[in-house]
C-alpha cells in the first residue's frame, strides 16, 4: 500500500498495525521523520521516504492500494491535473 502525502503517518500507520505493508511518501523531510518518529518501536511493516508525490519516480507498478488524505490541495493544477490512462498492451 502506498500512502502519497503521508504527512507525520498517521494514515500509513494505522493499516501497518494491521500487518499491511505500507509506503509513505511527503514531500516534506520534517513530516517523514515525525511519521518515523510514530513508527518507531512498534516493529511495523511501514517505511517512510521522502518524495515528490508529482512525480514518485521508481515507484510505478509496485503497490496495489494507492491512498492519500486531502494530498491534491497541495498539488498546482497542472500537477493535478489528470492525464491519458497507459494504453493497453
Amino acid at each position: 500500500m502506498l500512502d502519497i502525502g503521508c504527512g507525520p503517518g498517521d494514515t500509513a500507520v494505522h493499516p501497518a498495525e494491521r500487518g499491511y505493508r505500507v509506503t509513505g511518501v511527503d514531500i516534506a523531510p520534517t513530516a517523514i521523520d515525525q511519521a518515523r518518529t510514530r513508527a518507531a518501536g512498534h516493529d511495523l511493516p511501514v517505511t517512510f521516504t521522502v518524495a515528490d508525490a508529482a512525480t514518485l519516480a521508481g515507484y510505478d507498478n509496485r503497490f496495489d492500494t494507492v491512498v492519500s488524505s486531502a494530498l491534491f490541495h497541495c498539488l498546482s493544477p497542472t500537477s493535478a491535473a489528470p492525464t491519458s490512462p497507459p494504453s493497453p498492451e
